[in-house]
């Protein structure tokens, strides 16, 4: 029996495998183009943000399973397999010459890095480890959300031909939505950490593509 709960999730779910869809479509078909502005060291860390959460929403799903944290998790899949994707392309790029390795891309793996080991250094001082959600989403906040930031600066001075003007808008919607379901698993499950582990980067990621927007915007 349909609910207004499982219409909204499956709403939801449909909103994010379509905006997923069009995101990887549009976005490969134009990396076949062109590379202006995308930041491979961007993406490869992006490949950990979307591995943790996926971890994160399995760990949910087992903990505490639903509907709701099923699509989750399936959200996460689609899209872990789609970064891949992405990445496996500019790393061809990088091998043919089409991708050049810039400063920007080894300042970002440094940084990122860096913060990623500050936020273990701090964690290990307030008694959590590794396996602790909220440790593990703020490292996702770290390989998405500071590579992103260095991503707009890069894209502020090159220009960001490199990006589909669908991929640059649908990341908001499907962002907006995962936050609209994390938000909603978390009211279903508030002792459920892994949830607020799944919300705290997602925000940060949303932050950062509004710099990226920005600089597609106006940037080069």
């Amino acid at each position: 029996m349909f609910t207004k709960k499982t219409l909204l999730s499956d709403a939801l779910f449909a909103g994010q495998v379509g905006g997923l869809v069009i995101y990887g479509v549009t976005q490969a078909n134009k990396m076949r183009t062109s590379v202006q502005g995308v930041s491979m060291s961007m993406f490869i860390l992006f490949s950990a943000f979307v591995v943790y959460l996926l971890v994160l929403s399995i760990r949910s799903h087992r903990a505490q399973p639903s509907r709701l944290t099923f699509q989750i998790m399936t959200g996460h899949i689609i899209g872990t397999l789609m970064v891949g994707t992405f990445t496996i392309m500019l790393m061809k790029y990088l091998f043919d010459g089409t991708y050049q390795w810039v400063a920007n891309d080894t300042i970002t793996m440094w940084i990122s890095l860096l913060g990623c080991l500050l936020i273990l250094v701090v964690s290990k001082a307030k008694g959590l480890d590794l396996s602790s959600p909220t440790v593990r989403g703020y490292l996702a906040s770290c390989c998405k959300a500071l590579p992103q930031a260095f991503m707009a600066w890069k894209m502020w001075h090159t220009g960001g031909a490199g990006f589909a003007a669908f991929a640059i808008w649908i990341a908001h919607v499907t962002t907006f939505i995962r936050l609209v379901q994390v938000w909603l698993s978390m009211r279903e499950a508030s002792k459920e950490s892994n949830r607020l582990g799944m919300f705290i980067p997602e925000v940060t990621n949303e932050l950062t593509w509004i710099m990226v927007t920005f600089a597609w915007l106006y940037g080069g």
